[in-house]
């Protein structure tokens, strides 16, 4: 966003940013960019930097001053009514803006960067004050109301004098952007897919686990779904195509953080955006994609309720421009432990059929955390989700009871230091599955890689800096899993 447009067009662009979360993140990294951190000065780092909390907080200084100028100014009658809407309008543009910011701010970050400034609640207070005019009135209900909902969340209290954040602690709070490169056809330019990623902070949980960090495997397998779009695009599609209709959705085991499924889910977002309503139509006879649900899962209620709040950071469920929506990305807990061998299922779903007759008796399903039996995908991904002896088995048994049959997996892990891999192929026969094992060759060591010798390095940096146990020599292996048509 250009800092230097006039106060209108400024306001006009605040507005629209304000509605969303992922437009909000990228803006305050954008602040904070436009100051080099090798001009920054200890008096500047300690004053806050420029942070978009400070520049949202020194706009509502400005239009605060200039409409109690305007109160105060003994001018002709028409003369005062046209400066005095001037100055209350754009008054009330940016208390629009921080009510927005704090119903789009779902993590209140920015909110709590903005509340502690004192010119915050000095301004809020001289707007409560009695004025002269419907506009002021306007104004009054407005700070007031900004000032309640500033103060209804922990950690936020507009009465309690609190340092503002230095510049360094401002950009530790942003999000991680993962920007994923995507083949385009030759007369277009390549373009990245930015995805947003919150890590749950020492603050958030006090104990450790694999889903608060970012591993590599996630960083390489959404990479390649990138590069493979139609992996994702066609999951539907291709699993109605050779299973009479049967199953559908994508299906991520162990997300952690959600990198692999976020990027899913805005490959599909970004489709939608792209196709006509026409084609659309023509394609799937309405407005969400074919697929069905994409369902995010972990086992770790953190874990469950990070994914929540990345999902919302990513603006993944709101509608596009034309009005349409995907479908639903779905939270849901799942543990291993709680899939069944397809025997005891099989059983199990025969007694569930019995019990409901709006139920087929060759519907499969899968159980989350809560007992609710969820309906079998036609994709599943999965990145680094073995760790111990037994996980082979697990996950093995576990793509066997949520995929549906004619659907695939995709699971990617470390090529060594992780118990089970090398038994998970066998794992994966054992329940009845058909699987193929390549190395999967990574942007950052693929002689086949379209980067520079200077991208790739580039890329390795931010692989080191962004994912725990990440080195140059790094080497993945790729496990793609297809479960048969059995015949009926």
């Amino acid at each position: 966003m250009n800092r230097n447009n006039n106060t209108q067009d400024k306001l006009k662009e605040l507005e629209r940013v304000s509605q969303s979360p992922y437009e909000l993140a990228l803006c305050r990294m954008e602040y904070l960019d436009d100051t080099p951190t090798n001009t920054s000065t200890p008096e500047h780092d300690a004053k806050g930097g420029l942070g978009l909390a400070k520049d949202l907080v020194d706009t509502l200084e400005k239009a605060t001053d200039s409409w109690q100028e305007q109160q105060q100014q003994h001018v002709t009658e028409t003369t005062e009514q046209e400066q005095t809407t001037s100055s209350s309008k754009e008054l009330l543009q940016i208390l629009t803006i921080l009510e927005n910011v704090h119903a789009a701010d779902t993590d209140c970050v920015l909110s709590e960067e903005v509340s502690r400034h004192d010119g915050f609640l000095r301004c809020l207070n001289s707007c409560q004050e009695e004025g002269k005019c419907d506009n002021d009135k306007a104004i009054q209900t407005l700070a007031g109301h900004v000032e309640a909902t500033y103060n209804t969340d922990d950690g936020i209290d507009t009465n309690s004098a609190l340092p503002v954040f230095t510049r360094s602690e401002l950009q530790s709070r942003l999000p991680l952007v993962f920007e994923l490169p995507q083949d385009k056809l030759p007369q277009e330019e390549e373009e990245e897919l930015k995805v947003l990623i919150h890590l749950p902070t020492d603050d958030e949980t006090e104990q450790h686990d694999t889903g608060f960090v970012m591993w590599p495997s996630a960083v390489a397998l959404s990479r390649w779904i990138t590069k493979n779009p139609s992996v994702v695009l066609n999951a539907g599609a291709a699993c109605n195509a050779t299973n009479g209709g049967v199953g559908g959705g994508i299906l991520e085991l162990g997300a952690g953080c959600g990198l692999v499924g976020l990027t899913a889910a805005t490959l599909l977002r970004q489709q939608l955006e792209l196709t006509t309503q026409e084609e659309e139509e023509e394609k799937h006879d309405g407005d969400s994609y074919e697929g069905g649900t994409l369902f995010l899962t972990d086992y770790n209620p953190t874990c469950l309720e990070n994914l929540i709040r990345n999902i919302r950071l990513n603006d993944l469920g709101k509608k596009t421009e034309s009005g349409r929506t995907t479908s639903p990305t779905v939270v849901v807990g799942l543990d291993f432990f709680d899939q069944l061998p397809e025997e005891e299922a099989a059983a199990l779903q025969l007694e569930v059929f019995n019990n409901n007759q709006n139920l087929s008796s060759e519907d499969q399903y899968w159980l989350d955390m809560d007992g609710t039996q969820r309906p079998q995908v036609s994709l599943i991904l999965a990145s680094d989700v073995m760790a111990y002896s037994n996980d082979a088995d697990l996950v093995a048994n576990t793509i066997m009871t949520a995929l549906v049959e004619g659907g695939r997996a995709i699971l990617v892990s470390p090529s060594i230091g992780r118990f089970g891999v090398e038994d998970f192929p066998e794992c994966c026969r054992n329940v009845g599955l058909d699987v193929e094992v390549t190395r999967l060759e990574s942007d950052h060591d693929s002689e086949e890689s379209n980067l520079t010798e200077e991208e790739q390095d580039t890329l390795v940096q931010e692989l080191e800096s962004a994912c725990v146990g990440f080195k140059e020599n790094y080497k993945f292996t790729m496990f793609t899993i297809d479960k048969p048509i059995t015949s009926k």
